[in-house]
C-alpha cells in the first residue's frame, strides 16, 4: 500500500516537471494514517499515529522509548516546515507538502 501511493506521489513529481522530494519511512506496520485533503494543493496532509503493535506483539517492548536527541524538533526549524508542539512530537509524525 505505501509503495503504490509512493509510486503515485513520484507520478505526480515527474509529471510536474517541477523539483521535488519523496522518502517512505514507514514507522510500524500497524501506524494509523490520516490523509487530510487540503484545498488548492494536490499532495494531501499526512497524519501518522504512534504505531499501533499487533495484539501478539504488545507485550514485547513494554517500556521502550525511541531517544529523542537535541536535533529533534528544535525551536528553529527552515520554512516551510512548522515546529511540532511538543505534545505532539512524542505522539504524531506530521507531513505536510
Amino acid at each position: 500500500m505505501l509503495a503504490g501511493k509512493a509510486y503515485d506521489l513520484l507520478e505526480e513529481g515527474v509529471q510536474s516537471k517541477k523539483p521535488f522530494f519523496l522518502t517512505v519511512a514507514p514507522v510500524a506496520p500497524h501506524s494509523n494514517v490520516h490523509v487530510n485533503a487540503v484545498p488548492g494543493k494536490v499532495i494531501p496532509e499526512l497524519v501518522m499515529t504512534a504505531p499501533i503493535p499487533a495484539e501478539r506483539h504488545k507485550h514485547l517492548f513494554p517500556n521502550a522509548k525511541v531517544p529523542r536527541e537535541a536535533n529533534f524538533n528544535p525551536d528553529k526549524v527552515p520554512a516551510p516546515f512548522p515546529r511540532l508542539p511538543s505534545t505532539l512530537a512524542t505522539t504524531f509524525v506530521v507531513l505536510k507538502v
